[in-house]
């Protein structure tokens, strides 16, 4: 099968759980051979998903048109327990804590009209570029399945979207940004802008992350999730694409796991949005 098989899947069932209940939080691990697909996970929602149907939908979009109906599909959904939510959960959305402690990387650069790395640039034999590649290529599976609630997806896409706006803006032609979170606490308890010493502005990355930190971007949990719209159901998309480097778009998307179709409008690829140059320029004082 072809190697993104498990993503897409994963992030279809993630969709079609998001369509009818974006509060939905899930987990997948999805093994997939050549006649076989087993699915795995924990499901927190207060709908009912036909995982069989679902994944049959997903091996079609990847081009199984015609075995598709042929493949095994096994399944061990389980419920998600409530004290693994709870300790996350707050009466203020916005304070909600993080699901698991975790470091996660934005890059851009402006060498690239989509504010990515050349092909070159990512072969050659430095840490830090390499780095940066499996970051951005390997996020696929990293990602398999998880709902926006979890931090490695979120923060790793709104950290993407802080970088690209910071270059879009002149603040540095390169731009590395990481964000650290400690479990249940919602406030990151790290950020840090790397300029790569192709800093445009005359003040420190130190400085320069203070101002990011504390006044253009707010790195809660659910602040994310709002500002980018993670809670709609754009996933599948990511797993056949790629997550970064791609148009920001809206389209209409089609769920119909039963008898009923559901059209739902979405915009893809939010966190490619450079809609925070022009805030970005007021709080460095720039024109």
């Amino acid at each position: 099968m072809k190697k993104n098989i498990n993503a897409v899947i994963a992030d279809n069932l993630l969709d079609n759980y998001l369509a009818f209940d974006q509060k939905s939080k899930t987990s997948f691990d999805i093994l997939a051979s050549k006649n076989q697909v087993v699915v795995m996970g924990k499901v927190m929602s207060t709908v009912f998903v036909p995982v069989i149907k679902v994944v049959r939908d997903a091996l079609q979009q990847i081009g199984y048109t015609e075995n598709a109906d042929s493949i095994a599909i096994l399944h061990n959904i389980q419920g998600l327990a409530f004290e693994v939510n709870r300790g996350v959960e707050r009466i203020d959305p916005l304070c909600k804590g993080t699901d698991s402690s975790v470091v996660v990387l934005g890059y851009a650069t402006n060498e690239t009209e989509n504010f990515m790395p050349t092909e070159i640039n990512l072969t050659q034999p430095l840490t830090r570029l390499q780095q940066i590649a499996y970051m951005h290529i390997n996020y696929m599976n990293a990602f398999c399945g998880c709902d926006p609630s979890k931090i490695k997806r979120s923060a790793s896409y709104a950290a993407r979207h802080i970088a690209k706006n910071l270059v879009a803006a002149g603040i540095s032609d390169e731009i590395i940004v990481q964000v650290a979170y400690v479990e249940e606490i919602a406030k990151p308890v790290s950020l840090f802008v790397d300029t790569c010493n192709k800093g445009k502005v005359e003040i420190s990355d130190n400085e320069i992350s203070r101002i990011v930190a504390d006044k253009i971007f707010d790195m809660r949990p659910e602040a994310i999730v709002q500002r980018l719209k993670l809670h709609n159901p754009i996933y599948t998309e990511t797993a056949l694409k790629g997550h970064f480097g791609q148009m920001s778009q809206k389209i209409i998307k089609t769920f119909s796991p039963w008898e009923n179709p559901k059209e739902i409008e979405v915009e893809l690829f939010t966190w490619e949005k450079l809609d925070y140059v022009d805030i970005i320029k007021k709080g460095f004082d720039l024109k």
